[in-house]
């Protein structure tokens, strides 16, 4: 059985056709420019599936410029664990993603940007298994994202240190009160979270010329607000989410292509529900991360990315990442050409 739940308000039935058709054009005219090489029966839910709103919140435009960018992303959440041990799941989870993003530099040192994701998810229970399973599927609109990002640092002739601030805000404009038969779905199915969350960004990193290589360093939190999802009496809140990371970032042929591994720690407090925490909800996550880029003229670029945890150790017993993949396509426009890099 197959239950299909499409988040937009429609004068009549929705239209699931055109809506996986527009998703199918979005897709298919990025694949050619590179190879791109939650939920389970127990009503769990899961600290993973969220829409990546800060996908490329890093990359930023050159004064007077504007970056435009678009990004696919496919979120594999098929593992199950208790703490840090694995166990048995008959249930598939993903996240299919289409981020927009534009980017604006207000000056030399301050960028304004905003991110809007369009998600998919899907749920199918009874894998592997001769039990007929059901499949539930999500689509619609997802949360919008704004940062403001001030250039603290700048690097020049003398000067080997980069370092970047940003605050911003995600508004709830994406559906998060979808239910099946009248019994609402869990947070993590919803398209969109509800509330209004506060970001708090730091990036920074060091350059080493001689050898074409940057040392990168970055962290974040994010606040998220309390939702009220289907009446007064069911105020859902996301857990709290911080996130480090490290690594290398290289150029391997001039300013053309560059390659970067990053190692992520993040940590995301429970869940709350009316006051009281989620058991089966947040944890601890180290990834790694690696990308490549390549420049396709002055004013393209295009990014695949992936992303492997390699441990976790999670709050009860829930789903979590396998792997996640991503392509992105950026397009500068402006009086000046602008390097676009994600380092």
């Amino acid at each position: 059985m197959e239950i299909r739940l499409l988040a937009m308000e429609r004068d009549g039935p929705p239209d699931g056709g055109s809506i996986r058709r527009w998703a199918l054009i979005a897709l298919t005219a990025l694949v050619p420019l590179a190879a791109w090489s939650p939920q389970t029966a127990q009503a769990q839910t899961c600290s993973c599936a969220g829409t990546p709103l800060t996908a490329a919140q890093g990359t930023g435009a050159g004064a007077g410029q504007w970056l435009i960018g678009v990004t696919a992303e496919h979120h594999e959440i098929s593992r199950v664990f208790t703490g840090s041990t694995r166990v048995g799941d008959e249930t598939a989870r993903w996240t299919r993603t289409l981020l927009f993003e534009i980017h604006y530099g207000l000056s030399d040192r301050v960028n304004l940007s905003a991110t809007w994701a369009y998600a998919g998810k899907e749920r199918a229970t009874g894998v592997g298994t001769s039990v007929s399973g059901t499949t539930l599927r999500t689509d619609g609109p997802g949360d919008a994202l704004f940062m403001v990002r001030y250039t603290l640092l700048k690097p020049h002739l003398f000067n080997r240190f980069h370092l970047a601030a940003g605050v911003g805000a995600k508004a709830p404009v994406g559906r998060s009160s979808l239910s099946v038969g009248g019994h609402p779905l869990n947070a993590d199915m919803q398209p969109g979270t509800g509330s209004w969350d506060g970001l708090l960004t730091l990036d920074g990193g060091i350059s080493f010329p001689r050898i074409g290589a940057d040392l990168v360093l970055s962290t974040s939190y994010r606040r998220a607000g309390t939702n009220e999802r289907f009446d007064a009496q069911d105020q859902y809140r996301f857990g709290h989410d911080t996130a480090a990371a490290a690594g290398a970032a290289f150029r391997l042929s001039g300013d053309r292509i560059g390659a970067a591994v990053m190692l992520q720690f993040r940590h995301a407090t429970h869940d709350r529900r009316n006051e009281a925490e989620v058991f089966n909800t947040g944890g601890r996550w180290l990834y790694l991360n690696p990308s490549v880029q390549a420049g396709l003229g002055g004013r393209l670029a295009v990014r695949a990315s992936g992303r492997m945890p390699l441990t976790q150790h999670l709050n009860g017993t829930q789903p979590s990442t396998s792997f996640s993949a991503s392509l992105s396509l950026f397009l500068t426009l402006g009086s000046q050409e602008n390097e676009i890099t994600t380092f």
